[in-house]
């Protein structure tokens, strides 16, 4: 994984790699091209994880010198792309996934895409016909933005910090993106930043583009919803899913780097773990394998008797990261340079000390993670009443009853019978809803339309949770030089579980029953039994010291007028100006004061206008 820069048309220098440095410590690179009055520009940051010798440095151009490459990323399924590339006589002077890509891509075109199995964001410069293709992974593991100046030149890039180390780009805020963000819980338009002129290259998408164009377009290649529906019995679903995954994580064990994984206690990160210790077991990767928990003295969020019971199934090495306060005022600057974006939660503050534990501790590069299992498993008892509704919409009325009655035993702190009947009934008509709800004398919350179709749930739930997800992910791994990997983004695995009916899915009011069977094997029984889930676990609030809440009213307090421009308007019936007064008189404290302040902070760091 590394850090990548291209530009035509845009006077620049080394900077913009060198502001990235953290994503490449292992080494640099630099190409100029000429083409009439205009100079192309490519620039590589280096994390060495396949082929450490200098045969893998980039930018990476064919023997031919035609074609010219910059590549962040992993194709796990490279070595068998290569041996079908050798069978056309094509000559590799590397053993790197780079090579093989590149290589690929002349072959093959925008074809060789379907290939691949990785994650990736790449461009490639067609130095004889003078044409760009640049292309990003199907599910946006790999950031990859482009940002235009008002001449019209252009750029791609890793992270938005880069376009700043030129003058043809100044951090001017998106308001319309910065509002969707900062109001709708973290959702932002995929295709757009919080700064003007730099849009992101959609997941699954790519851009050609030849000199003499007017436009710079994104054509999608890739698209989930194609995926058929398939009807299979649990044990054949569930034995075809462990199959999946145990190739999959197998496929992401391939590094010539040190490698290790989270382990939360979770069933996700605990499925990870077992079948990567029971590969390396059999001698496969080496003799250990070092895992990671993050933990905080709150009975509410504490997991480790979890990870603890996996540690001591697979006799993996583990290392426990406290959640501390007194880290959180002085990391929150740099989390926020990093993400180049304000943060709400406190999760994102509980990954990032882990991180950099992880950094601290041990030389590793390339850690496993469990990202990606909930949306498509019905992992969040949020789903279940779409669960319910999706039984009720298909005629089968006897087992959303058995599978109601279940859910509400199952998960009484969650569910009353009551607050679950009106959650599925906003399935079917929150219009009906809200009519009940008045006649019921109860205030109207103003509710999302939820797809009632099983795969377009999950797959509107994959596009909205997990892209916020993995750019956190990104941002905070390669924060520390550290790259991630999810098993459970497997192409291959995530179409398989897309094409199930949802009663395959969840059995008696218990979630991710596919799994747990499919990894019962490689789970402790505490782990597999367990019905209760907390993301990664932080304490929230209790972080917050006296001292760290009174610097965030001030910090609120001093920048009035740029809240306002983002939405926060400043009235004398303004419930933040009720909020703040709250707080200086009994030291009452909402999560809003603390998104606020981390939206400021942002704006600080960042100089935006």
């Amino acid at each position: 994984m590394c850090g990548i820069w291209f530009s035509i048309g845009i006077n620049c220098n080394t900077d913009v790699i060198n502001s990235i440095t953290h994503r490449g410590p292992d080494g640099d690179g630099w190409r100029t091209f000429k083409h009439d009055q205009h100079l192309i520009h490519l620039g590589h940051r280096r994390l060495s994880i396949q082929d450490l010798s200098d045969a893998g440095q980039q930018p990476m151009s064919d023997v031919s010198g035609r074609y010219c490459m910059v590549f962040n990323g992993e194709i796990y399924n490279h070595l068998e792309i290569r041996k079908d590339l050798e069978k056309r006589n094509i000559k590799f002077l590397s053993h790197s996934d780079t090579e093989t890509l590149l290589y690929a891509f002349i072959e093959w075109g925008e074809q060789c895409l379907s290939r691949l199995n990785g994650m990736f964001a790449f461009v490639i410069w067609d130095n004889v016909d003078k044409k760009l293709f640049a292309a990003r992974d199907r599910f946006g593991v790999k950031p990859l933005f482009c940002g235009i100046d008002d001449r019209g030149n252009f750029a791609f890039a890793s992270e938005v910090k880069q376009f700043f180390s030129t003058q043809a780009f100044q951090p001017r805020l998106n308001s319309v993106n910065a509002q969707n963000k900062f109001f709708s819980g973290d959702r932002v338009d995929r295709n757009h930043s919080l700064f003007k002129g730099i849009d992101m290259v959609k997941p699954g998408h790519y851009v050609s583009w030849t000199v003499g164009d007017n436009h710079v377009g994104q054509s999608q290649w890739y698209d989930i919803a194609n995926v058929p529906m398939i009807n299979l019995c649990f044990s054949e679903a569930s034995e075809r899913l462990g199959s999946l995954l145990e190739d999959s994580v197998d496929k992401r064990l391939l590094s010539d780097a040190p490698i290790g994984a989270m382990l939360s206690g979770g069933l996700d990160s605990s499925s990870i773990v077992g079948i990567a210790a029971h590969n390396i077991g059999q001698g496969q990767r080496g003799s250990d394998f070092l895992t990671f928990t993050s933990w905080a003295p709150d009975k509410n969020v504490d997991e480790r008797e979890f990870s603890r019971a996996v540690v001591e199934k697979w006799k993996v090495s583990n290392l426990e990261a406290e959640i501390k306060p007194i880290d959180l005022l002085g990391d929150r600057e740099k989390i926020i340079w990093h993400h180049e974006a304000p943060f709400s939660g406190f999760s994102i503050f509980a990954e990032w000390n882990l991180y950099k534990a992880i950094s601290e501790n041990t030389d590793l590069k390339v850690v496993l993670d469990g990202q990606g299992a909930d949306e498509m498993l019905y992992g969040y008892l949020r789903m279940l009443p779409q669960f319910i509704a999706n039984l009720i919409s298909r005629g089968k009325l006897a087992k959303a009853f058995r599978e109601l009655q279940h859910i509400i035993q199952r998960h009484p702190h969650a569910y009353s019978a009551t607050v679950f009947a009106l959650d599925v009934m906003n399935v079917f008509s929150p219009s009906l809803l809200d009519s009940i709800q008045r006649i019921r004398g109860r205030s109207i919350t103003p509710r999302e339309k939820i797809e009632i179709n099983a795969q377009a749930y999950r797959r509107a739930l994959l596009s909205y949770n997990i892209y916020p997800q993995l750019q956190w992910q990104d941002r905070t791994s390669m924060a520390f030089g550290i790259e991630s990997r999810q098993p459970f983004l497997d192409y291959k695995v995530v179409e398989f579980l897309m094409s199930l009916q949802p009663e395959l899915l969840v059995k008696q009011g218990r979630t991710k029953m596919i799994l747990r069977h499919a990894m019962k094997k490689f789970l402790p029984q505490n782990v597999y039994e367990r019905d209760n889930k907390f993301g990664f676990p932080s304490p929230g609030q209790r972080l917050l010291t006296q001292d760290i809440r009174q610097q965030i009213i001030s910090d609120i307090k001093a920048n009035m007028d740029f809240l306002n421009e983002v939405g926060f308007k400043e009235e004398t019936d303004n419930p933040l100006k009720g909020k703040i007064s709250s707080f200086e008189k009994d030291g009452s404290f909402s999560d809003e004061m603390w998104q606020l302040s981390n939206i400021v902070t942002w704006k600080n760091l960042y100089k935006v206008s």
